[in-house]
């Protein structure tokens, strides 16, 4: 009785049907990577959120202003700004506008929210310039202050004052300063390898080094950095040189309690569910 063999025909079909299961494969490997680095940022930023919003909500922590002088300009609400001492946890955090210790406030009680490992440093971390001034910035915002000097007007007044009691100066001033708050807003950082802190599920924080002011300008906003996979993978931003797969993002915080990305890719996976196609897509428009 004759043993039957493969014939030729069959074993290249066997070889396209094995070669077509690799590549796709391969193919869903590297989209679940993509898929895991959007859950990790939504994660990151949905804590980033909810401890701010904790924070901010707290008049313990963060109490309203009380100086009637600048009811004006603050409306009595401080939010972040506001770097009275307070005690938390048996610990003393906050101090003097303009000290060592008003600079911790923000990170030490943000860093108490969280499920941290090993060390702990909110104090500003050599070969890192991150912090609340001189690394935000606008593209082609319009120039406010020549409007407030040519009608006498103070530039640092919120728009629904000026729009309600400076005339025609004052929504001429209130629409450019609307106008800029709506650019997007870009910074350049610098960090080392050196965080803040680590988060039990692999994160690396970059805290700011800094106070809060009123309204959302280069010195008002904090910008916190968070690499969703630490010391692993790429170690770089969307955007930077030879950066196929960002994992390190930015994260702005505003003295009301706002949390905001500006870049197009955070954007987008903050709107994202967690659609494959779309998000290739959207990854070749970006690159």
């Amino acid at each position: 009785m004759k043993n039957k063999g493969f014939t030729i025909a069959e074993v290249l079909v066997t070889v396209v049907i094995i070669g077509v299961i690799s590549l796709l494969l391969i193919t869903t490997i590297k989209d679940n990577q993509q898929n895991q680095e959007m859950i990790m940022f939504k994660k990151a930023y949905g804590t980033v959120s909810r401890i701010v919003m904790e924070l901010v909500n707290d008049n313990k922590l963060y109490p309203d202003d009380t100086d009637e002088s600048r009811v004006m300009y603050r409306n009595l609400y401080s939010g972040l700004s506001n770097t009275e001492q307070v005690t938390f946890h048996n610990e003393n955090f906050g101090g003097a506008e303009g000290s060592e210790a008003a600079k911790y406030k923000f990170c030490n009680l943000f860093v108490s929210k969280l499920n941290t490992t090993g060390d702990i440093v909110c104090e500003k971390v050599s070969g890192n310039d991150i912090g609340t001034s001189n690394e935000l910035r606008q593209e082609d915002p319009q120039d406010c202050q020549s409007i407030a000097d040519e009608w006498g007007l103070d530039i640092n007044l919120p728009a629904w004052y000026l729009r309600q009691n400076g005339d025609d100066g004052g929504a001429e001033l209130a629409a450019c300063k609307e106008h800029n708050e709506n650019l997007p807003w870009t910074s350049d950082l610098t960090i080392s390898d050196n965080p803040n802190f680590k988060t039990v599920d692999g994160m690396s924080w970059w805290l700011p080094y800094g106070n809060f002011h009123a309204g959302r300008t280069e010195s008002s906003t904090c910008i916190l950095v968070v690499d969703i996979n630490g010391e692993h993978g790429n170690n770089c931003h969307h955007g930077d040189n030879n950066c196929t797969n960002p994992d390190r993002f930015n994260i702005y915080i505003d003295r009301d309690g706002s949390v905001w990305v500006s870049d197009a890719l955070e954007k987008y996976y903050l709107k994202e569910t967690n659609t494959t196609k779309l998000y290739k897509n959207i990854k070749s428009q970006l690159n």
